[in-house]
């Protein structure tokens, strides 16, 4: 009803792991949240073509249009 598209725990997992790397988020935070001894492994499953900043901001801006 409030369509959001179902999203399954891979997915979740990936995103909120991206969330956590595009913000800033200390690496050794993030390791312990993910269960990874490498904050490389982190990067290779979850940091690949992200979007830039200005995209995501032109995104979002473009949402309150619709």
């Amino acid at each position: 009803k409030v369509g959001i598209k179902p999203k399954s725990p891979h997915k979740i997992r990936k995103e909120y792991a991206t969330q956590l790397l595009d913000n800033g988020v200390p690496e050794s935070v993030i390791l312990g949240q993910m269960g990874h001894t490498d904050i490389l492994t982190t990067k290779n499953h979850y940091y690949k073509n992200r979007k830039s900043e200005a995209q995501k901001k032109a995104i979002i801006n473009g949402i309150k249009d619709l």
